[in-house]
């Protein structure tokens, strides 16, 4: 079954959004965006060290997620 193109996403663009691509270039820009916690009450991004968040003081912190979500 081929995807539908609306008026604001090309052909091309549906097709490739189903590959898994990396997140970023290189892995040096890869380990900058991905290697952070996240809170889970402010949602602020804080150092992967980190026991508390830097914004909330929560001590509720998870890893980013590695992979993209699916839709």
């Amino acid at each position: 079954m081929k995807p539908v193109a609306t008026s604001f996403e090309p052909e091309a663009f549906i097709i490739l959004r189903h590959f898994a691509w990396p997140m970023a270039r290189f892995p040096e820009a890869e380990r900058r965006r991905l290697h952070k916690m996240i809170c889970m009450q402010c949602y602020a991004r804080n150092a992967m060290r980190a026991t508390r968040c830097r914004k909330c003081g929560s001590r509720e912190l998870r890893p980013k997620a590695k992979e993209a979500r699916k839709e």
